[in-house]
Order: structure tokens, then C-alpha cells, then sequence
């Protein structure tokens, strides 16, 4: 198996809350192929080959001496240990058995995707949000950022079930409450299902593009949640790159990139494709009138 692991690019990170789960977090876990991975999902690798494909790489990345660059050291032990332990079976089973990005990171790269497509639309919002014209020009006075605060203030909007009909909708009893990115990211998610039609990044708009603070219109600056999660949005710019020049970012064809690279680059290009979709849509009803 051929790895080329160079540039300033890692994928170090991806996961959530990286520091107490070692075989999860593990970059040998994340450098498995999609091939090893699609093989395994389809019963064609026992977890004993995995495990053997898992230390070819792991021991791949240590004889080459970049140890303090890929991996926290003192995770080793601690991996280790779990690859012989008598939980691996059932560890890699819930590992692998359904998509590598969870489903916060999906989100987050469904919603940075759409928002990236969005601000490159038109000339305006290129410089609209961009952070030195934003303080240059003080756009901030009519925007919150996270990166200036943790928490806001925003809708504590809630979806329930109707008890007559069984429909999900909006809670119209509307609280306020401080809400942190990751909160943000979590009410988006329950907000898609009574948006179904819309994508991350649509739902964030339809409800914290137009809000109030006092008598002042005030928008929910999306720039931020892009910048705090800068491995998907490298991620985004990788697949852009590999998409126009025709290339894979590890040597070899596709089955051996790794399992995590193809399947953030199947949800970049899907992203991608409903707003391009949508766009056409809206062309269409515009020339249409309807």
C-alpha cells in the first residue's frame, strides 16, 4: 500500500472531541482506503484483516518519524491496548458500519458548502463577508459573530409532534436562550425536520438572517461558523482543487483514497449540486413567472 502523507493538510481533527477515544481518533483509522472500508462494510474483510491493514499504516506513519505531527503520543499506548482488546470487534463495528463523518460534521460541511457556493454568487457578498472589509467597514454593528462572543442570545426554536395529526412543527411557544455554535449546529439539525426542501445553510437564513434587537435588524454572521471549522473548510477547498485539476489527493485511484476523503468529497459534491439545482430553479421561475 502506497501513502503519501505530505503538505500542510491534515486530517487530524475531523473527528469530534479528539482526546478520549484513541481507536476512533487514531490517524490509522482515518487513513484506512475506501476500498479497505467498502470491503469491510460488505463482509469481505474480517475485523483481524482490518486490524492487520491498521498496523501496516500505523507503523507506516511511525518509521516515517511523524509521530508529534499526526498523532497525540499519548494517545499510542492507549490505541494499543484497545487493538487488542476484547471490544475491538464491536469498536469497529460502530465505526465503520455507517459513515465516517458523523453527523454534526455532515451538517457542518452540508452548511459550509451551500454558504461558500452562496457568498461566491454574487460580487457583493464576497466583500460583505469578508472579516477585514467587515471591520474595516463596520459591518459588525448589524451583526452577531462568533467570533467575537461565544454565546448569543438567539430563538430557542423547538420542533414537536402534533398530538392529533402526528406532524412535526415549530413549538409556537418562542423562548429565547444563549446559544453557542455548537448549539446552533444542533437546532439546524432539528429545525430540518419541518424544513425539509431546505438545505443547513437555507434553514440558517430563513431564521437568523432577519432578526431584531430592539428596533435594529440584525443578521447571524455565517463567516465564523466557516472559520472555526477550518479542516471541512479545507476539506471543501481540496475537493475544488482535486475537481479541477483531476486529481486525488493521495496517490492511486480512488479506492485508495481514504474512506474519510471520499465520503466528505460525496457530500461536498452533493451540496454543491442541490445549489447549483436550486439555482437553475430559480432561473426558471423568474423566466417563467411563476
Amino acid at each position: 500500500m502506497r501513502l503519501s502523507i505530505t503538505g500542510s493538510f491534515s486530517l487530524e481533527g475531523l473527528w469530534t472531541e479528539p482526546s478520549d477515544e484513541p481507536l476512533k481518533t487514531s490517524i490509522a483509522y482515518q487513513l484506512l482506503t475506501y476500498d479497505q472500508v467498502i470491503k469491510y462494510r460488505n463482509r469481505l474483510l474480517s475485523p483481524d484483516d482490518l486490524k492487520k491493514n491498521v498496523r501496516t499504516i500505523y507503523n507506516c506513519i511511525y518509521s516515517n518519524e511523524q509521530r508529534s505531527i499526526l498523532e497525540n503520543p499519548k494517545d499510542i499506548h492507549n490505541f494499543l491496548l484497545l487493538m487488542d482488546s476484547s471490544n475491538y470487534n464491536s469498536l469497529i463495528e460502530e465505526m465503520l458500519i455507517d459513515s465516517m463523518l458523523s453527523n454534526e460534521e455532515y451538517r457542518k460541511l452540508e452548511f459550509i458548502v451551500f454558504y461558500l457556493n452562496w457568498k461566491a454568487d454574487e460580487h457583493s457578498r464576497r466583500t460583505s463577508y469578508d472579516c477585514n472589509a467587515c471591520r474595516k467597514y463596520n459591518f459588525i454593528s448589524t451583526r452577531y459573530c462568533y467570533l467575537d462572543h461565544e454565546t448569543f442570545e438567539l430563538p430557542d426554536l423547538k420542533v414537536i409532534t402534533d398530538d392529533e395529526t402526528g406532524e412535526r412543527k415549530l413549538d409556537p411557544d418562542e423562548t429565547s436562550k444563549d446559544t453557542n455554535e455548537t448549539e446552533l449546529i444542533e437546532m439546524l439539525n432539528e429545525l430540518s425536520l419541518v424544513n425539509k426542501d431546505l438545505s443547513t445553510f437555507e434553514i440558517f437564513q430563513k431564521y437568523f438572517f432577519s432578526m431584531m434587537e430592539g428596533s435594529k435588524k440584525i443578521e447571524l454572521c455565517p463567516e465564523a461558523i466557516k472559520i472555526h471549522s477550518e479542516n471541512l473548510a479545507e476539506m471543501f477547498e481540496m475537493e475544488s482543487r482535486c475537481h479541477e485539476y483531476h486529481i486525488f489527493p493521495f496517490e492511486g485511484g480512488q479506492l485508495d483514497q481514504t474512506a474519510l476523503l471520499v465520503e466528505a468529497f460525496d457530500a461536498i459534491r452533493s451540496g454543491r449540486n442541490t445549489f447549483h439545482s436550486k439555482k437553475m430553479d430559480e432561473v426558471r421561475r423568474s423566466n417563467t413567472g411563476k
